[in-house]
């Protein structure tokens, strides 16, 4: 998609209508404290201190300020809370961001607003506590979720239908009615179910790779990521049986688009820093979403979603948002991963005749080649072999800073497996990009002083001192003629 393109999208969502109904939840992230606990006088056991909390949408809340933020004025949210201090804080939330929360319902008994509190120690998350479990849908309160969307629909030019919980709002008697409305409705609905997305006739659906294919009768149980072959097969036969367009999520390798003109792709996002993927899906399903509402096509959807999710992947413990300004300056010059599974599995890799030339894609057909680039860097120089020990050196080094000698074990291999992941990530990337992530590698662990962090070129000196120290003997080596070109 070209710059112009984007922006006019992004223009045009401003105009657009949408209604969002599902199972609105709260993130609750709590920031523990050991230094404050005390000793129950009751129980004689250590308290569990709060230093920090803070509530931010999550499920289909997360998906209306997403809506909200990319630049959607008129949002209108279908769901239910419970009487309680939650759900007392959900409405607030929504109502400030500009949501218009006059399909929400407040049910009084049997019903707790779902939450997920976010127990963060150290900065990393602890085992969640959930709440809203147990709820239970009366008949008469879906009817009332029904005939509010129902005198809505005139109103709106696409409705987003979101199920995050087994036990939410989506009971049977719903899932029939919103099946029924949009099957008869002129307008679109986008259905992004966990579990149901079978059940939605006449929607959109947009789904992950590994639902798809439990969907098709497959499993994935591997921790590895589906390939894109098994992925690229479950949405052709998932677009047959629904004959609407499928948008299939990959998490960091993009999305997979099936509709009538066959299937598109497009690629995820190389992101070099942190991530935090808690509501990367939301917000894709808010861009795909937002898109088609502002007249988009499929593929033109999917990117926006995607560069959506880009944003929001890097705001670490919380359910972010992206903005106009966020997105475009992702999605203007996007840093795409190509081929992903070629890279990882070299059993795919076909090469030209006996030489080892690999064939990446199918040779030009215009004519012969009549020149070629040859990049010399320094992940194929045998003069820099070894640079990786060398730059993760310098990485440890400049975050343990001033404590480098006294961290103990625990924090010295968390730094260490921090590094050479980031190192692993970025093999290929300029090393002074390479340096500008150490700059937010040295703030995320906090060890050395704000004053003291130095800027990317500084880091890149002390890199190149140490890379000259290993390149400066061999280059003295071939000088002598005891090494051969």
């Amino acid at each position: 998609m070209t710059r112009e393109r984007l922006e006019k999208l992004l223009h045009d969502i401003r105009h657009a209508r949408i209604g969002v109904i599902g199972d609105f939840c709260l993130d609750a992230y709590w920031t523990m404290d050991s230094s404050l606990s005390e000793t129950s006088v009751e129980t004689g056991l250590p308290t569990r201190a709060v230093r920090l909390q803070r509530y931010s949408p999550g499920g289909a809340g997360n998906v209306a300020n997403n809506l909200l933020a990319m630049g959607v004025t008129h949002v209108r949210a279908f769901g239910i809370v419970g009487c309680d201090p939650f759900g007392r804080e959900m409405l607030r939330i929504l109502g400030a961001s500009g949501v218009d929360t006059r399909g929400i319902f407040v049910q009084e008994n049997g019903w707790d607003t779902p939450v997920y509190i976010k127990p963060l120690q150290e900065e990393q998350e602890q085992s969640r506590i959930d709440l809203g479990n147990a709820n239970a849908l009366p008949a008469d309160m879906a009817q009332i979720l029904l005939r509010a969307l129902s005198e809505s629909l005139a109103s709106l030019d696409l409705v987003i239908i979101n199920q995050q919980l087994l036990r939410g709002i989506h009971t049977e008697e719903l899932r029939q009615g919103l099946s029924a409305i949009a099957s008869r409705e002129a307008i679109p609905f986008v259905c992004d179910s966990r579990t149901f997305s079978d059940s939605y006739a006449g929607a959109i659906r947009k789904l992950s790779d590994r639902e798809a294919l439990r969907l098709c009768g497959e499993r994935w149980e591997s921790a590895e990521p589906v390939p894109r072959t098994a992925a690229a097969r479950a949405a052709e036969t998932l677009f047959s049986r629904w004959e609407t367009p499928v948008f299939l999520s990959r998490g960091a390798r993009g999305i997979l688009v099936q509709d009538a003109t066959g299937t598109r792709e497009v690629p995820g996002l190389r992101i070099l820093g942190r991530i935090d993927t808690v509501g990367a899906g939301d917000s894709a399903t808010a861009g795909i979403a937002a898109g088609l509402a502002a007249g988009g096509d499929a593929v033109e959807a999917a990117a926006l979603g995607n560069f959506a999710a880009g944003v929001t992947v890097q705001k670490l413990f919380t359910t972010g948002t992206a903005t106009p300004q966020e997105i475009m300056a992702i999605g203007e010059d996007p840093d795409y991963v190509h081929n992903p599974e070629l890279a990882a599995d070299a059993r795919n890799a076909r090469y030209h005749g006996d030489s080892g030339i690999e064939i990446v894609s199918a040779p030009p057909r215009a004519g012969p080649v009549t020149h070629a680039l040859f990049d010399n860097d320094g992940t194929i120089s045998v003069l820099r072999q070894g640079w990786e020990a060398i730059m993760e050196s310098v990485m440890v080094r400049s975050i343990l800073g001033n404590a480098g000698n006294g961290a103990d074990e625990k924090m010295l291999r968390r730094v260490q497996e921090r590094v050479r992941e980031y190192i692993d990530t970025t093999t290929g990337v300029q090393t002074l990009a390479q340096m500008q992530g150490l700059v937010e590698l040295v703030r995320e662990f906090g060890l050395v002083p704000e004053a003291e962090v130095k800027i990317a070129q500084g880091y890149k000196s002390l890199y190149d001192e140490g890379l000259l120290a290993l390149v400066s003997p061999r280059i003295a080596m071939l000088e002598r003629g005891e090494l051969s070109v």
